[in-house]
């Protein structure tokens, strides 16, 4: 075996990094709709440096090995830019950034180590040293020696660098005020979220844990209830807010009637992780802003039951299908033959359901209402028919059936912000009594959050019996 000559190897090493930080480092990536440019150079210093032409850029020290980053935006979607937009209003855009920005750079540093080693290669076949043990030596050494560069990089990259302290370059550094804008929006996110949250978890307060409070009509029997919402629409601090009800109030089970996004994109379906941590069951009825990626995302979530047929809970059988536009990428209406279609599906289900079982408590849950209206008729005698879309809360009853309509959770997303009158989060709390022969609806309640945020309201709108 040739002894291995250390000074060749280590001038190989040290070269091929240099280039391939220098020569070899650029790429043009994909994310969120935006089509980037990413480059490395040799720098006194570790920076990055943001940069939206013709805006302008933006940098900050960001770490500490002396490589500058440059992340150039070279294009972006029309579609994007709505999506960006708007999940930066509702705060989905800013929700889990930070993860999805390293996860990127992981994938980028790790091409480049690959990169680094075919360059030691080549360079050890330029000084004739062709045996393998030379070959091996470079390869590795030079994915060593970027593998720790880049680590170091990984480890010591502070993203609240852009928020502390940096620099603007370009036609942007005559409007410096924007840039602070953006940054007090982030930090006024965090603050709406922990407001909601708080928001949400004092109404237990006020509630009670038994609705016993002056306008709700005095105590009901009330063994366990399902907080009803829908159309989310990237609303993270709803979330927050509804995460707030459910740590603070008995509820067993939350039904979402859809529109938990507004354009079914990658970046929106991150929003499923703050549901993940509820500890109860999510029902979900996907709506036609849904997508595949984001019901595959939910069906993920150990708490998550994605309606598509029949889920029991507590001796409730929900019944419910995702609507047909969720599975097209982009959002759409449903056609009015595919609505019929779906109605079918209700019907056959429904009669299956009542068949195997006469005295069941079946629950029709869809977000399209088009598709459970006459459920009700002739025979099946459903006793709750739940469904969304209209972004208007209704309750009422005809005759053994009860109509849910929660409005909009989310208070229509950023659309809320488009209208001239506010619109406020809507939600609905079912109650139910546990019966010796089933089940029992005795009220249900509208929670009501205003938009400014100031009152929350809590109204009785049936008292009543349903049972089943």
């Amino acid at each position: 075996m040739p002894k291995l000559q250390w000074l060749p190897l280590i001038v190989v090493i040290i070269l091929s990094v240099v280039l391939c930080v220098q020569f070899f480092s650029e790429r043009e990536v994909s994310w969120a709709g935006l089509d980037l440019r990413l480059g490395l150079n040799l720098a006194s210093s570790g920076q990055t440096e943001v940069h939206v032409p013709p805006v302008g850029s933006v940098g900050a020290r960001t770490h500490l090995i002396p490589i500058h980053i440059g992340i150039v935006l070279e294009q972006i979607e029309l579609e994007a830019l709505s999506t960006i937009v708007e999940g930066a209003a509702s705060g989905a855009f800013f929700l889990n950034l930070e993860a999805e920005l390293r996860s990127m750079g992981i994938q980028y540093l790790l091409s480049l180590m690959g990169i680094a080693g075919l360059l030691a290669i080549l360079g050890t076949l330029v000084f004739n040293l062709r045996d393998k043990e030379h070959l091996i030596a470079a390869f590795m050494g030079s994915v060593l020696v970027f593998g720790l560069i880049a680590g170091v990089m990984y480890l010591s990259y502070d993203i609240q660098a852009f928020a502390d302290e940096y620099r603007l370059e370009g036609p942007v550094a005559e409007f410096p005020g924007a840039f602070e804008t953006v940054r007090g929006g982030v930090d006024e996110l965090e603050n709406l979220r922990a407001e909601m949250r708080l928001l949400g978890s004092n109404l237990i307060r006020l509630y009670g844990p038994f609705g016993d409070v002056a306008g709700l009509g005095g105590p009901i029997k009330e063994d366990f209830s399902v907080l009803v919402i829908a159309d989310i629409h990237n609303n993270v601090p709803a979330l927050d807010f509804v995460e707030g009800i459910v740590d603070s109030y008995p509820i067993e089970a939350v039904v979402d009637l859809g529109d938990l996004t507004d354009w079914g994109t990658p970046i929106e379906a991150r929003i499923v992780d703050q549901i993940g941590r509820l500890d109860i069951p999510y029902i979900f009825a996907a709506g036609n802003h849904e997508s595949p990626l984001v019901m595959q995302e939910m069906e993920a979530l150990e708490n998550v039951m994605l309606l598509d047929g029949v889920h029991t809970i507590d001796n409730i059988q929900f019944v419910g299908f995702p609507d047909t536009a969720a599975f097209r990428e982009e959002p759409a209406e449903a056609s009015a033959e595919e609505l019929a279609q779906v109605r079918e599906k209700y019907r056959e289900t429904i009669d299956v359901t009542l068949e195997n079982n006469p005295e069941a408590f079946i629950i029709a849950a869809a977000h399209h209402p088009h598709v459970v209206e006459d459920l009700d008729r002739g025979s099946n005698n459903l006793p709750v028919i739940m469904s969304a879309h209209t972004h208007r809360l209704s309750v009422r009853r005809e005759n053994d059936t009860v109509y849910l309509d929660p409005g909009t959770t989310g208070a229509s997303g950023v659309r809320g912000l488009m209208t001239p009158e506010e619109v406020p989060h809507t939600a609905l709390m079912m109650h139910f009594a546990r019966l010796d022969d089933g089940l029992s609806v005795t009220a249900v309640d509208a929670v009501q959050l205003s938009a400014d945020r100031n009152t929350v309201t809590i109204e009785r709108k049936l008292n009543f019996s349903v049972t089943r």
